[in-house]
């Protein structure tokens, strides 16, 4: 399978969008993957759902998985860093579906965050994709270390040991209601630099990353492919053909 660089990732979805498959379209697409990658991991039961959400189409498209996963019965809850709430479609979408959604600039200390991590079964991080170039800043670094820490916390056992990541409940139903929940990166944890493999030592540590199209050379590269966790590539209907001359 082919790997393919940032630049050349916007480059397709600029190409697949002069074609007629618009911005809009993948964004669905790419979502609504997430979505189904989740739901083919947990039990019917309805769980709780937290999304973490961010500025660009990263953002948008875990908006577009909120939206379905609250669709099919879950409960979610969106939690928004530096996302502009003006003229967003699918945040007006998740508004109208009566999704709670919260602030990270209105959440001091990310308590609200801490609590909404602690209960949750699944954790979808869509704050970053494959946009990051350099040292995560705006109090990002501050709110995926808040989370992390009780990530690590869930994990730690009474005997002082760690325990893998659960994943689901149903596939280890011995599990506590302080075991970690699902962690799902939307294209990339959140940090992690798209080209290089280097990563942020405080992003969250993925069970699952789902990509679009194409892996990207920093799914695979070290340090940060080990944040990755089980890499799903999702077709999101850009035409092969646009990627010919790609290696």
């Amino acid at each position: 399978m082919k790997l393919v660089t940032s630049d050349e990732m916007r480059n397709l979805e600029q190409e697949a969008n002069d074609a007629g498959l618009t911005y809009a379209t993948m964004m669905e697409r790419a979502g609504h993957a997430v979505a189904l990658a989740i739901r083919d991991r947990v039990a019917a039961t309805p769980g709780q759902i937290l999304v973490l959400v961010g500025p660009g189409n990263n953002g948008g498209d875990g908006l577009v998985a909120a939206r379905y996963l609250c669709e099919w019965g879950h409960q979610v809850t969106v939690y928004l860093w530096k996302r502009n709430l003006d003229e967003d479609p699918n945040l007006r979408l998740a508004q109208e579906r009566d999704i709670p959604i919260l602030s990270a600039s209105e959440d001091e200390g990310f308590q609200q965050l801490v609590s909404l991590v602690r209960d949750c079964d699944v954790l979808i991080d869509a704050l970053l994709g494959i946009g990051i170039t350099g040292v995560l800043r705006d109090g990002l670094p501050e709110l995926l270390g808040a989370a992390q820490q009780v990530l690590h916390e869930c994990k730690a056992q009474p005997s002082g040991e760690t325990t893998p990541l659960r994943g689901i409940r149903e596939a280890h139903p011995q599990a506590t209601e302080s075991a970690p929940p699902l962690v799902v990166a939307v294209d990339m944890p959140s940090g992690l630099n798209s080209d290089t493999g280097k990563i942020d030592e405080r992003s969250l540590a993925a069970n699952i990353t789902v990509t679009f199209a194409y892996p990207k050379r920093g799914h695979l590269l070290f340090p940060g492919a080990r944040w990755v966790g089980e890499l799903l590539v999702a077709d999101i209907g850009i035409p092969p053909n646009l990627a010919e001359g790609l290696l």
